[in-house]
C-alpha cells in the first residue's frame, strides 16, 4: 500500500457567516501554488465543531 503524506496547514478565515456554510480564506502565493490552489478553490475547514467552505482568494 503506498504511503500517503499528511499535513496540517493552519490558514487564516477572513470572512465568516455563521448562518452560512461557506467563508473565504486568504493565502499568499507560494502556499497557494505548494498546494496546487487556484482563487475560488473550495477547502473543506473545521470551524470548532462546525465543517464549513472556504473560498480561497490569493493574496
Amino acid at each position: 500500500m503506498p504511503t500517503v503524506e499528511t499535513q496540517t496547514v493552519r490558514i487564516m478565515i477572513h470572512e465568516i457567516n455563521a448562518k452560512s456554510r461557506e467563508c473565504v480564506t486568504s493565502l499568499p502565493p507560494e502556499l497557494a501554488e505548494r498546494f496546487s490552489l487556484s482563487a475560488g478553490d473550495k477547502l473543506s475547514v473545521k470551524v470548532g465543531r462546525v465543517t464549513k467552505e472556504a473560498v480561497v482568494r490569493i493574496e
